[in-house]
């Protein structure tokens, strides 16, 4: 242990405190209960022995607490959450000092979790495997900081984008259902012309004389094996016949095929996809980022995060497309769809819950519309409160399919004093003109 630490105070949680104290003899050690106002405080280490329920319960309180990015956390023995939610075991390193690095940063730091990561160098945002959860994987401290459990690769692609978090190591990749996003799936073999997984293997044959492939047991008669199509008789294999690639036939529409179609069924929604079709992500560990200092100590430039679709481009790429659209469409009469999406009162809400909370709100947004459009629709971020998605070769018979996911989708993330506004505009418009900014402005402007 350090011989520098004389005068450091551990705090300890313990049902042993003679053991505690003789542990650490070279400490000034405080015994603390499990009820203790302690977790108001600021800076603290300490020193957890506790089982292992008690410690779990104790490392969420401590980073839920309105200081606990602040706090350095060991603990005796390891617990399901001890890997993602502390420093580690006391017994395996010296005690590390934060208070330099905590003297820089403002009261409330912009974000307390990327905080809590660049006060020690060795700490790392893991996710952790939970196949009672439907994502298999969560992110601890990411929920406890953010509640993040729906939305955590959202938040992080935008922290990998700003460079405040960095990719540290490779953990594992997970597929997951387009229609519920869950990633418990079953991977079965099916027909290739009705997609039934009821299929059974079959033994076939290969007539040499005639070409002709078929079931085992339709060459099967008393005086040996004989083609049914030709009628020769089959005595040597490789010389009469052979037995060609395994074959299958489908229980329910009888099709016969020789290789079978590979599909995804979901446990939690019992939707078929294609292997394709499935949302693949891979599961890393993270690190503070380049810029995370910047941003803490200097802070960051205040900006609105905005909604982020799959099929989002730049403004001018969107507006060229939406004219090009339109003019194909007058040219062969098909019908799109124009909506608009706007947050209003954005201030009082800032001034309420802050920053980070709405980029939170508008990162479960982002996730939630990106089900309900498809990959050839088209957004852009028209403004930093407001987003245009076009729907090519979609008509008005779909509005009120399309309104209801969107107000159900909204209904999911209502939060006070913030609301999102919907503008639907149906395509070709003959007074579109081909520089369409003006005539967006104008659109926009009933809001």
């Amino acid at each position: 242990m350090n011989m520098d630490s004389e005068k450091l105070t551990i705090y300890v949680f313990s049902e042993n405190a003679k053991m505690a104290e003789k542990l650490l003899s070279e400490y000034q050690v405080v015994i603390l209960n499990l009820e203790s106002e302690l977790l108001i405080e600021k800076s603290i280490t300490c020193y957890i022995d506790l089982d292992t329920q008690q410690q779990d319960q104790l490392l969420s309180r401590i980073h839920q607490s309105e200081h606990g990015w602040t706090w350095t956390v060991y603990v005796k023995s390891h617990s399901e959450l001890s890997e993602y939610l502390c420093d580690g075991l006391l017994s395996q390193q010296k005690i590390s000092n934060t208070a330099a690095k905590l003297s820089l940063l403002s009261k409330t730091p912009a974000d307390k979790l990327l905080a809590y990561l660049w006060l020690n160098e060795n700490r790392k945002l893991k996710p952790k495997r939970d196949r009672y959860s439907d994502s298999i994987y969560s992110y601890p401290l990411l929920n406890l900081y953010h509640h993040a459990q729906k939305t955590p690769f959202i938040y992080l692609a935008k922290q990998l984008e700003s460079n405040n978090f960095a990719e540290s190591k490779f953990v594992d990749r997970v597929r997951y259902c387009r229609q519920c996003n869950s990633g418990h799936l079953n991977y079965i073999e099916t027909c290739p012309s009705c997609f039934s997984p009821n299929i059974k293997e079959q033994l076939s044959l290969h007539c040499f004389t005639c070409g002709h492939v078929a079931d085992k047991k339709k060459f099967i008669h008393q005086s040996g094996l004989t083609c049914p199509n030709c009628l020769t008789h089959l005595k040597h294999i490789g010389v009469d016949y052979d037995r060609p690639l395994e074959m299958f036939v489908c229980l329910d529409c009888n099709h016969d095929f020789i290789e079978a179609k590979t599909k995804a069924s979901c446990l939690s929604c019992d939707h078929l996809s294609d292997i394709s079709e499935l949302i693949m992500r891979n599961l890393l560990e993270y690190k503070k980022g380049e810029n995370a200092h910047f941003l803490l100590v200097h802070g960051g430039n205040s900006h609105i995060s905005h909604i982020s679709l799959s099929g989002n481009v730049d403004k001018p790429i969107f507006q060229a497309m939406l004219s090009w659209r339109n003019q194909l469409s007058i040219r062969h009469k098909q019908e799109d769809l124009l909506i608009a999406l706007k947050f209003k009162n954005i201030a009082p809400f800032l001034n309420a819950y802050g920053e980070i909370a709405l980029i939170e709100l508008i990162n479960q947004l982002s996730e939630n519309l990106d089900l309900i459009f498809r990959d050839s629709d088209i957004s852009c971020q028209y403004s930093d409160d407001s987003v245009l998605i076009l729907l090519p070769m979609t008509g008005k018979a779909s509005l009120p399919v399309l309104q209801k996911r969107l107000t159900d989708t909204i209904e999911k993330i209502e939060y006070e004093h913030i609301y999102l506004q919907i503008k639907v505009w149906s395509l070709p418009d003959p007074s579109l003109p081909e520089d369409n900014a003006q005539w967006l402005a104008e659109k926009m402007s009933v809001f």
